[in-house]
């Protein structure tokens, strides 16, 4: 990698770019066992693959100051993927005996290319009092991904020799997607011992995605699209929020501050041959507060609470059956729910020159957690999807310190 910065007067660019390389190997294993009312039986297998990628990135950034109170940032950056992996795997089934009933290999292949190109824009308009500050962020990311995957599975007797039935299958996934983002904050000060700050946000994500399945039919040896494991959508994301907290500094180095961030979440799927939108629309509510000592000896104390939200992603909504290990089938749940946290942690600090250290604990209490639920099948074979459980209390405690 490599970087050129340019600065005069009011104007700075800096241009990088870069190259990485990686090749990794690995092995692996499971040893299952299944349970029935009146029977139990054994699923292993025995893994190894390889992966090898390329990974080409830049980034150019523009600055640029109008004037004493206004200035404007430009930054684009460009990231790209291209990698090859292999993978072979053994599958056995064993009987109460550990007798093997049913034996074969699966060799996985894919190739996968991405590229990723993001625009940002930045304004600031300072006031007379360096405090004021109104600030427009805005962003545009997109995103190519072609994922190639072909799979061939022999079955075996359980001495190894072959049976003569084997499978072949292939998986293309195109996805195309975009976001854009935009943002505004506002500081003011208010008096000599308050300060407010307000703003707005607006986050817009769409991906459409198309899966092509086909199986090689034999003894023409041709491949036939395979239509239930195919699909093509188009998924939307829209997040729009406000926010609005207050300072208050009650001497010198004490202060308060809280607020609440109000969030707005849509989402819902566009799917080929399916008038389901699958809507999944919902309200977050998510107060904040501080407080915060500090001394002249460089010790501070920050008590902070703050409740934040975990969405469900595209990998956890998706109601498209991914049919790649026939083993262990899985499928998105559009309905899932976003899982909530209330946060509260204590901070002891000290600070100087020398060295810092520090120590915190914390308790949060987390509601309605979303997991992947592993469902087993009458044939042996699993489902698993992702559903709402329960809650759950968690107590931490973590120290962190350095020296100079």
């Amino acid at each position: 990698s490599g970087n050129i910065t340019y600065r005069k007067n009011k104007f700075a660019l800096n241009f990088s770019g870069g190259f990485g390389y990686g090749e990794y190997k690995g092995s692996s294993y499971s040893n299952r066992q299944n349970f029935y009312t009146d029977s139990s039986n054994y699923f292993n297998t025995i893994a190894a693959s390889g992966n090898n990628n390329r990974r080409p990135n830049m980034r150019l950034s523009l600055d640029y100051d109008l004037n004493k109170h206004q200035s404007m940032n430009f930054t684009a950056l460009y990231n790209s993927n291209n990698s090859a992996s292999e993978n072979n795997t053994e599958y056995s089934n064993l009987d109460r005996y550990s007798q093997v009933y049913k034996l074969s290999n699966r060799i996985t292949g894919t190739g996968n290319e991405s590229w990723s190109p993001a625009l940002n824009f930045t304004y600031s308009i300072k006031g007379k009092n360096p405090k004021t500050l109104l600030k427009f962020i805005s962003g545009f990311n997109f995103n190519v991904n072609n994922n190639e995957r072909d799979f061939y599975q022999q079955y075996l007797n359980p001495d190894n020799t072959p049976t003569g039935s084997d499978s072949t299958q292939e998986q293309n996934t195109y996805s195309k997607n975009n976001s854009i983002s935009l943002r505004i904050n506002y500081d003011k000060p208010v008096g000599k011992k308050t300060s407010l700050n307000v703003g707005a946000s607006y986050n817009r994500y769409n991906n459409h995605n198309v899966l092509n399945t086909a199986f090689m039919k034999k003894p023409e040896n041709v491949f036939v699209k395979n239509e239930q494991l195919s699909n093509d959508f188009i998924f939307h994301q829209t997040i729009t929020g406000f926010r609005a907290s207050a300072r208050y500094d009650f001497i010198p180095d004490f202060y308060v501050n809280g607020g609440l961030q109000a969030e707005y979440t849509q989402t819902n799927f566009d799917i080929k041959n399916n008038s389901n939108r699958y809507l999944n629309n919902y309200w977050s509510m998510l107060p904040f507060a501080n407080l915060v000592k500090k001394w002249k000896n460089d010790v501070s104390i920050t008590f902070s609470y703050k409740r934040t939200v975990q969405r469900p992603r595209l990998n956890e909504l998706n109601p498209s059956l991914d049919y790649a290990d026939p083993y262990n089938t899985r499928s998105g749940n559009p309905y899932v729910q976003a899982y909530y946290a209330d946060n509260f942690d204590l901070i002891f600090g000290k600070w100087n020159k020398k060295y810092n250290f520090n120590v915190s604990v914390g308790y949060n209490a987390l509601q309605k957690i979303y997991s992947s639920i592993r469902t087993l099948q009458p044939d042996g074979s699993t489902f698993t999807t992702w559903q709402n459980i329960s809650g759950r209390k968690e107590y931490e405690a973590s120290a962190w310190g350095g020296y100079t």
